[in-house]
């Protein structure tokens, strides 16, 4: 970014991201075919204001009024914008923030291959899961819960329709409220994720599950009573910190029963 200009040259910081990113854009990079002048020379390559609205498939003008701020985008208009512009992740956040005042909702990324090791190092069980609860990594004193010392492919299937979540799960029908609450949340954070939507609509098919008292509260910073295969019956504690890409990571602070 060499060709920064300060902050205060432009009225909020989204403009000037946008107008960054579309400087660095060709037409060619776009999709769209070079410019050539009346003589027949090459004209200048960079995409213009109209360019995106054509990209857009909107209205003519449109881009011009949101990059100037007459016109105050819709969210998913911006996110298509900021698509077509590639902005970075990062800058998408600084942008989105600034014109909304709240983090955008990103499609779910590959989550890094890291982060096995990342949780090998910790003492308390760990757990890193996707939305829909599918296991990316897990360290040994949370696969340690598990008869077969493995963590199932989904810790969330596992723990509302596993009959060895009976044992595992002390009061099994407070941590499954909880949970329902956590996933109905995940519905609505993530709409066109089709795990998370699969595993939402299997539960609101179950009548059992239908029956259960309504929790006001997810699992974070819930405690809730266990029994650890091999630290034996306590309470768990759910730590749960997210990820830009999408992914949780759940710590669960273990206290034996004395």
């Amino acid at each position: 970014m060499r060709s920064r200009k300060p902050e205060h040259d432009y009225e909020h910081v989204w403009q000037w991201l946008l107008r960054y990113y579309r400087g660095k854009m060709t037409r060619p990079d776009a999709g769209l075919p070079p410019l050539v002048s009346r003589r027949g020379g090459p004209r200048s390559p960079g995409l213009r204001q109209v360019d995106v609205d054509v990209l857009l498939g909107g209205g003519a003008g449109v881009y011009a009024k949101v990059e100037n701020n007459d016109f105050r985008p819709q969210p998913e208009l911006f996110l298509r914008i900021t698509e077509l512009l590639k902005f970075s992740p990062y800058h998408l956040r600084i942008a989105y923030l600034d014109l909304y005042g709240a983090e955008p909702v990103l499609p779910v990324e590959q989550p890094s291959p890291h982060w096995r090791q990342v949780l090998a190092g910790q003492s308390e069980m760990a757990c890193a899961l996707m939305p829909d609860g599918h296991v990316v990594a897990a360290n040994d004193p949370f696969t340690q819960l598990f008869a077969t010392g493995r963590p199932p492919t989904s810790f969330w299937r596992w723990t509302l329709w596993s009959e060895e979540a009976r044992e595992v799960l002390v009061d099994r029908e407070k941590w499954v409220a909880c949970l329902v609450t956590e996933l109905r949340l995940a519905r609505h954070r993530y709409p066109d994720d089709r795990a998370v939507q699969r595993i939402c609509a299997d539960m609101e098919r179950d009548p059992r599950l239908q029956q259960l008292t309504e929790s006001r509260v997810g699992l974070d910073n819930q405690e809730l009573p266990l029994h650890h295969r091999t630290r034996g019956p306590g309470t768990a504690r759910f730590m749960a910190s997210h990820t830009p890409a999408g992914l949780s990571v759940w710590t669960l602070l273990f206290e034996a029963t004395t």
